[in-house]
């Protein structure tokens, strides 16, 4: 059973810093895993299977490519298709990496933030 699911790389960024961030791997080295895992998602989705198997030694392949400037996501061959169609997740996949990233607490100011926005 293969199936997939369009998920917009903005939401694969998303998910990738929270599972990354459960893991216990801090803000920055989060945030750049993100982005590294997304765009190695719109070459081949295994990488975020990769990736959720192995949290701790991700960051090391999202720096060298941060050093190589591997990191622009826009710059990246099928970026303005995966923006526009989505990148196709296997569902098994998506599951896993939305279960993770669920773990993901919100700080106490933002849900302040969000309080006050409703009032």
């Amino acid at each position: 059973m293969n199936d997939t699911v369009p998920v917009q790389p903005r939401e694969i960024t998303d998910w990738v810093y929270r599972a990354a961030r459960v893991a216990g791997i801090d803000d920055g080295d989060a945030a750049m895993l993100a982005r590294w895992a997304t765009g190695q998602a719109i070459i081949d989705t295994a990488h975020v299977d990769a990736i959720l198997d192995e949290p701790q030694t991700a960051p090391v392949h999202a720096r060298r490519a941060e050093q190589r400037q591997e990191l622009r996501l826009t710059a990246l061959s099928g970026y303005a298709e995966a923006m526009h169609a989505g990148i196709a997740l296997p569902v098994v996949t998506l599951e896993r990496l939305r279960a993770v990233a669920s773990a993901f607490l919100v700080p106490e100011a933002t849900l302040d933030e969000i309080d006050q926005l409703g009032t």
